[in-house]
């Protein structure tokens, strides 16, 4: 897999999971933050429940059971999902949610409890994309792990 690319607004649109979550290159909006070094994360999903077929009404329990390697958990997972992806106002200007994991607000439910979210198209200029939130979170736990040094020095020789 090809992973060493740079973001074109034309191209990737500002809105794009991606760009809102890995963030490559810095701007004057998010160079400042310093969390930024530390946000990296490792992550992986483990799907659960029946294969959905894009058309069931069923009710069955499925979905995505996400979980993360991280070295700081407030500036790693936590800060990714609350200041990036659940802010319409990040990267730049008025970007919208994260159309994947972005999260109406749950007093309000947002608009009509949809996740807004814009892209610019060159030939209409900058649109917007109102959809059903995609993602609910449930919760979640952390769970340490050991560094590897403690597995190789300390846990290795009992």
């Amino acid at each position: 897999m090809i992973n060493n690319f740079t973001y074109a607004d034309e191209i990737c649109p500002v809105s794009a999971h991606i760009r809102k979550t890995n963030l490559r290159e810095p701007s004057d909006d998010n160079n400042s933050d310093p969390r930024l070094p530390r946000t990296r994360i490792i992550r992986n999903g483990i799907p659960y429940g029946s294969d959905y077929k894009g058309h069931e009404t069923d009710g069955s329990t499925r979905g995505l059971l996400f979980a993360c390697y991280q070295g700081h958990i407030e500036d790693g997972f936590q800060h990714m999902q609350g200041g990036w992806s659940n802010n319409p106002k990040f990267p730049t200007g008025d970007t919208g949610l994260d159309p994947i994991i972005g999260q109406v607000d749950q007093t309000s439910k947002g608009v009509n409890g949809k996740v807004t979210t814009f892209f610019t198209d060159k030939l209409n200029g900058k649109q917007s994309v109102e959809f059903q939130q995609l993602v609910t979170l449930k919760g979640g736990e952390y769970f340490f792990v050991p560094s590897i040094s403690a597995l190789r020095d300390d846990l290795a020789k009992t």
